[in-house]
């Protein structure tokens, strides 16, 4: 884009000051009566006005975007200076064939391909569009299949009402013609990683052709079909954890240089919790009490862990679903903030939180929490802990230290970490390979909940 801006000023400023003929420039469009390799680069970085650049500029950063994010910045300036060359390099050799004494300046070809290849591999994401009718502006969300459905479409039609001649439709076309083959052969190799969320993924109908969907991504797409695993939560799955071993050491160490202090819980809002350590040997158990625990008369029983919720099946039946589950998914792995809290909102004003992966919830609140948008984590993670699976205690530990932390809470804090119990009866049940790590994590959850409680005495006092 800097580099169409810096080339437009310079024709302009050398034409206005008289230090630049006009066929000088002309010899760096794309000319029809020769063939010029060095014309198939600079004609795409030459246009014939302001408005033609800032058209061409809008659509090149809207669809280069989505393209650049998937592949890099590098390998985006590799295909963008491959696709220029062989779109202008066929549009001249054709027409010198056929005769004309035509030229042609502008990056429009370059970016219809570039629209192209964004309909093949993102064509559920979304774009703002806004549309001025009477002096008045409308913005709405529309799909990057629908957007480049409509101008490709409208570039069909006039080329038949023009009886299919050389001219801007022709051009674009053109563009089109090269940006289809090269998208789906790079997404065929494995050049872009589109996460089966591709325009072929999506069509089960596209997929019986071959020379669209190779025999072995057909395997894999039916497979995947056909299988019970959860997509979803198995895409950002292990990636991403609510907290860091940093914090829970400090938090732990904390725990453990105030472990001879008790402190009494609040009158106003008592707190009940049992803690257990590691299984003995046999059939003993030992139990660890917390120092605060002593003051709580009748304490209960530890109780079984309940059965875990699922995500909601029909919040994921919803139309709208998918598209901005994908979009949430997409900017968590571009670590995008602001676009990720976008589409979290999206999702949460269609009350369709509750359909998300655990591993979704997961990574939105790692990447608000790196952001210090402490109070954006609270929604996921009491979605998280109201599910009561294997996160439920860690997010009622995040909660409960937002509680304290930013919302100077303590009362409110100290309720969440009464939720937090051992469940002696469910960990008995786990299988062997795994029984020592649950054991181990359930106990750094519940010395950061003691060091939790003891700070929230604290400030009380």
């Amino acid at each position: 884009m800097v580099a169409n801006i810096v080339a437009l000023v310079a024709v302009i400023w050398g034409l206005f000051s008289g230090n630049l003929e006009l066929e000088t420039v002309e010899a760096f469009a794309l000319q029809f009566d020769t063939i010029n390799p060095i014309q198939w680069i600079t004609a795409a970085f030459l246009h014939a006005g302001p408005f033609h650049l800032i058209g061409n500029m809008i659509f090149l950063w809207a669809f280069g975007l989505i393209i650049e994010g998937k592949i890099g910045s590098l390998a985006f300036a590799v295909l963008y200076f491959g696709i220029t060359a062989i779109d202008n390099a066929g549009v001249q050799i054709v027409m010198f064939l056929i005769g004309s004494e035509d030229w042609a300046v502008g990056a429009s070809g370059t970016i219809f391909a570039l629209m192209v290849i964004a309909l093949i591999w993102a064509p559920e994401n979304c774009m703002d569009v806004v549309l001025i009718l009477l002096f008045r502006g409308f913005k709405f969300e529309v799909r990057v299949v629908t957007l480049a459905g409509f101008y490709i479409a409208l570039e069909v039609i006039t080329l038949f009402f023009n009886g299919f001649t050389m001219s801007s439709a022709m051009l674009h076309m053109a563009g089109v013609l090269v940006g289809a083959p090269v998208g789906l052969l790079m997404l065929n190799r494995g050049m872009v990683d589109c996460e089966d969320w591709d325009i072929i993924a999506r069509n089960e109908w596209l997929q019986e052709y071959r020379f669209l969907c190779p025999a072995d991504r057909y395997q894999r797409l039916r497979a995947k079909e056909d299988g019970s695993e959860d997509a979803e939560a198995a895409e950002l799955a292990g990636r991403y954890s609510l907290l860091t071993p940093s914090t829970k050491k400090s938090e732990s160490g904390s725990s453990n240089r105030k472990r001879k202090r008790s402190i009494e819980p609040s009158k106003s809002e008592p707190v009940k919790s049992s803690t257990r350590g590691p299984l003995e040997t046999g059939k003993e158990k030992r139990k660890f009490s917390m120092p605060w625990s002593k003051s709580i008369k009748n304490e209960p029983e530890p109780r079984a862990r309940p059965e875990p919720k699922r995500p909601s099946e029909s919040s994921r039946a919803h139309p709208d679903y998918n598209r901005l589950n994908y979009l949430l998914r997409q900017a968590l792995e571009q670590s995008s903030v602001v676009t990720a809290e976008h589409h979290f909102e999206d999702l949460r004003k269609k009350d369709l939180i509750d359909g998300l992966a655990d591993s979704t919830l997961k990574a939105y609140i790692k990447l608000m929490s790196s952001a210090g948008q402490h109070l954006a984590t609270l929604m996921p993670l009491h979605v998280l802990a109201d599910r009561d699976g294997e996160h439920a205690d860690r997010a009622r530990l995040q909660i409960a230290k937002v509680q304290l932390k930013v919302l100077k809470t303590p009362v409110e804090a100290l309720k969440t970490l009464g939720k937090i119990q051992d469940y002696p009866e469910q960990d008995a049940l786990n299988q062997v390979a795994t029984q020592g790590e649950q054991r181990d994590l359930q106990r750094k959850v519940l010395q950061q909940k003691e060091a939790l409680i003891q700070q929230c005495q604290q400030s009380q006092q």
